[in-house]
C-alpha cells in the first residue's frame, strides 16, 4: 500500500500514423519502508475510434506502464521535461544514482562478464539516463566520453567526484521541473501519517505489509509501544488490551 499525490492528464494525438489517446499519471509516491518518496510518471496508450472516442476495455489498450516515449510525444511542452525524472527521489537523486552510474561505466570499459570494451551508444545512453545527464548546466562543460573511459577505481575517478559535486544542482533542476507541472513534495508529516495508517491496518489483522504483522509483538500493548518507537511519537490503539 502507498500514499501518492498523483495527477492525471489525457491527450488525443497521432503516434506512428495511428490516432491514439495517451493518459499520463504522475506525481510523488510514498511507500512505508522506503527511504523517501519518489516521482513516477506512467500511463496508457489507447486506440481511438474514427469518431475520436477511445476504445473501451483491454482490447483498446496498445501499451501501458512506463510509456515514457509516448508521453514525451503527446505532451511535448508540458510533461516532456519531467519524464527524465521517473523514479527519482525527493532529494533529486535518481534511484541508485552512484551505483548505477558505476555499473554503466564498467560496462563501457568491458569489466563485466561477456562484455567487451567499446564505445556503445546504447550503453552511453543508459548511463546518461541513469544520472539524468544534461539536467545541470555544468554537464555541458564535461567531456563525458573521456570521463567514462578513465580507468581506475570507481570512487577515485573524476566522474564519481563530479557526480557527487553536482547533486545540489541536480536537486535544483528537479525542483524546477516539478514546480513547472504542479508536483509538490510529500511532507514528513504526511509520511508519518501514512506510516501510522499502515501500522493500524496491520494491527487490525487486515494487512500483510512486507512481513509487518509478523514483526509486531502479539500483545497489543507491546505492539503499541513498538509502533511508538518506530514513529518517534506516541501511538495508541483504540482498545489497547493484551
Amino acid at each position: 500500500m502507498s500514499y501518492d499525490t498523483k495527477q492525471t492528464r489525457v491527450r488525443n494525438t497521432t503516434i506512428n500514423r495511428q490516432k491514439v489517446q495517451v493518459t499520463a499519471d504522475f506525481g510523488m509516491t510514498y511507500i512505508m519502508g522506503n527511504a523517501q518518496p519518489y516521482f513516477t510518471i506512467t500511463g496508457e496508450v489507447r486506440k481511438l475510434t474514427k469518431k475520436g472516442q477511445p476504445f473501451k476495455g483491454e482490447r483498446g489498450v496498445i501499451s501501458c506502464g512506463a510509456v515514457l516515449d509516448e508521453i514525451r510525444k503527446a505532451f511535448k511542452t508540458s510533461l516532456a521535461p519531467a519524464v527524465r525524472w521517473h523514479l527519482t527521489g525527493q532529494n533529486g537523486l535518481p534511484m541508485h544514482y552512484l551505483a548505477n552510474a558505476g555499473y554503466w561505466r564498467e560496462m563501457l570499459q568491458g569489466r563485466h562478464e561477456n562484455t567487451r570494451r567499446c564505445h556503445d551508444v546504447a550503453r552511453v545512453a543508459a548511463f546518461a539516463s541513469t544520472v539524468v545527464w544534461g539536467a545541470c548546466e555544468s554537464d555541458s562543460d564535461q567531456d563525458l566520453e573521456s570521463l567514462l573511459q578513465e580507468e581506475g577505481p570507481w570512487k577515485a575517478s573524476r566522474l564519481y567526484e563530479y557526480l557527487v559535486e553536482r547533486q545540489g544542482a541536480l536537486k535544483a533542476a528537479f525542483d524546477a521541473d516539478m514546480a513547472a507541472i504542479g508536483v509538490e513534495c510529500i511532507t514528513e508529516e504526511a509520511q508519518s501519517k501514512e506510516d501510522e495508517r499502515v501500522y493500524r491496518s496491520a494491527l487490525r489483522g487486515s494487512l500483510e505489509h512486507r512481513g509487518l504483522r509478523a514483526a509486531l509483538p502479539p500483545c497489543k500493548v507491546a505492539a503499541a509501544a513498538y509502533v511508538s518507537e518506530k514513529l518517534g511519537r506516541p501511538f495508541e490503539l483504540e482498545t489497547p488490551t493484551c
